[in-house]
């Protein structure tokens, strides 16, 4: 069985050899890398050439942000049983592919992401804190109000990359996100294990990183920008996959994506507690976003 780790870099020489290292010590043995390299200014194509061998290919391209770079290695990706996406500065424990592929090979769905909790760090890899993130999560509604999936933790069923293969999205927000609402959309499983295998480390330069405390009003929220990336994430799944998915959820993205324009699609999804976590105060939130259009 084989594994291919997707490894995207960009200016990434502080913390890319650790990397590297714990990729070379997963104890599940037949695993391939493919790194794009993002445009980077600094020593990481250097590291990256140093690292070159049999089982360990890289290609480098334009800046296009992390989310398109790893879509770009989406398409480019040889074929494999497994796929893994991989960050360039954290640390992976040496049974963190092979705990994922147990786990995955319990499904019978030709379609199944699994992804774990992690261990926060700082830069110098002392632990912050383990992260909890829900483990209800693996659901269509709840997955497209936000994300759960952090992508570096996430490794994934050839049949979901044959279906992301099959539509290039005009709009992505994070690769991660989308290969999750992909999954679900299409009747596939995604899969949360409690436990970590990772050090997520937080630095200046985290393109996403862990948010530690991210707290605002319903009202600051009105007041900002609309991001709307829950309504343009539905559209695209409409335009990639509509077609092929189960009418259920086919239905419950179409009122996403159009609740702004359609107000029994808007009154659906206000009044529907499964699009929801239990926090009472997320749950107002939302709700009142879907309300004014900002969502």
């Amino acid at each position: 069985m084989k594994t291919c780790i997707l490894l995207s870099t960009f200016n990434g020489e502080k913390y890319l050899e650790e990397q590297l290292d714990s990729l070379k010590s997963q104890t599940f043995k037949d695993v391939f890398v493919l790194a794009r390299d993002d445009g980077s200014s600094d020593s990481t194509k250097e590291i990256l050439l140093r690292n070159e061998s049999e089982t360990f290919k890289w290609y480098s391209g334009e800046n296009v942000g992390a989310a398109r770079s790893f879509m770009l290695l989406n398409n480019d990706a040889p074929e494999a049983d497994y796929y893994a996406y991989c960050d360039q500065d954290d640390y992976w424990f040496p049974e963190k592919l092979e705990a994922a592929v147990n786990i995955l090979e319990k499904s019978n769905n030709k379609l199944k992401l699994y992804y774990s909790n992690v261990i926060i760090a700082d830069k110098s890899l002392n632990t912050i804190k383990k992260s909890a993130y829900d483990p209800n999560s693996g659901s269509l509604k709840k997955m497209l109000l936000r994300n759960y999936v952090t992508g570096c933790t996430a490794v994934f069923s050839k049949g979901l990359m044959e279906a992301l293969k099959s539509y290039s999205p005009g709009f992505i927000f994070m690769h991660d996100w989308w290969s999750s609402l992909v999954c679900l959309s299409l009747g596939g499983e995604v899969l949360f294990d409690e436990n970590a295998y990772i050090l997520y480390r937080q630095h200046n330069e985290n393109a996403i990183g862990y948010k530690m405390d991210e707290k605002r009003t319903c009202f600051e929220k009105i007041r900002n920008k609309p991001d709307r990336f829950v309504r343009r994430n539905a559209d695209e799944l409409i335009n990639g996959y509509g077609s092929i998915m189960p009418e259920e959820n086919r239905k419950n993205v179409w009122d996403i994506a159009n609740y702004y324009k359609n107000i029994p699609s808007k009154m659906r999804i206000i009044s529907d507690s499964e699009y929801y976590p239990d926090e009472s105060e997320t749950r107002r939130n939302d709700r009142i976003a879907f309300l004014f259009n900002r969502k």
